[in-house]
């Protein structure tokens, strides 16, 4: 099939089923297949396909269902100026048990608009390259979410951070109320060279293995996780100054990202 639109604004619908009224993962029997009785293979091809706030152009998409198997596929498609895939497939095994396993490339895609719409801010601004794979199971999306493991990267060059110029902040590392000097650096959108953020998922806990920030006069380094099961962030960015710089405090200042999954907070912590 073709066209010009693929609404899934009912598809957007029932993601929202999976959590309950207090916000929780649900522990109702989690199944996505909308055909189990019968052998389904669809292909289609439209000029624009919604799904929420995120609206991809060009897209190939494919839905395929057999009686304890489904597979939902973004073959290609066009997304904040870039490319992204995606293939989730579920196996139903025995006792309503479930195999889930989800695969994501997006490339060149723009950082400022993918975290806008997934978490509605953004600090970073310039084209990424993501990777994920991950896989779970369970009987409901609590359970998938709880047993999810996997790995991913982020990957940016020649990029912008968005409201702090780190740059001023470091010139005033040595001030002695560093909540004025956070002040006086605010504004501004100082370029870096690169961001890379290696990550893996354990138990439902995405926890960085190598998180670097390199700018011309500083680093940063990214610690913590984001516990999904409890729908968390616990997340800290650590700036250093580079070693060619004049002394200064190597570790100079430091920011936190906290809150809920979809809503996290950005703030200091001098």
């Amino acid at each position: 099939l073709a066209g010009d639109l693929v609404d899934g604004t009912a598809a957007s619908a029932s993601l929202q089923r999976l959590r309950t009224t207090d916000g929780t993962w649900s522990h109702r029997d989690f199944d996505v297949n909308p055909a189990p009785a019968i052998d389904l293979d669809i292909r289609l091809s439209t000029k624009a396909f919604r799904l929420g706030k995120v609206a991809l152009e060009n897209a190939a998409l494919s839905i395929l269902t057999r009686r304890d198997r489904a597979e939902f596929a973004i073959n290609d498609a066009r997304y904040a100026g870039g490319t992204v895939k995606a293939r989730l497939s579920v196996v139903r095994r025995e006792r309503g048990m479930q195999d889930v396993r989800l695969q994501l490339v997006a490339d060149k895609v723009e950082a400022e608009t993918v975290f806008e719409q997934a978490f509605g801010s953004t600090r970073l601004r310039g084209p990424a390259h993501l990777v994920l794979q991950a896989e779970s199971r369970g009987e409901s999306i609590a359970q998938i979410t709880t047993n999810l493991a996997g790995t991913g990267s982020l990957e940016m060059r020649d990029g912008q951070v968005l409201g702090i110029d780190a740059n001023r902040l470091m010139t005033r590392a040595g001030d002695a109320r560093p909540e004025a000097a956070l002040v006086a650096a605010l504004g501004g959108r100082p370029p870096f060279a690169q961001v890379s953020i290696h990550f893996a998922m354990r138990q439902g806990r995405v926890e960085p293995v190598g998180a670097t920030l390199m700018a011309p006069r500083m680093s940063g380094q990214l610690e913590g996780a984001i516990d999904l099961p409890a729908q968390r962030h616990d997340l800290s960015i650590i700036l250093r100054r580079r070693e060619d710089q004049p002394p200064l405090p190597s570790e100079f200042f430091a920011f936190r990202i906290e809150g809920p999954l979809l809503a996290p907070q950005f703030r200091s912590d001098p």
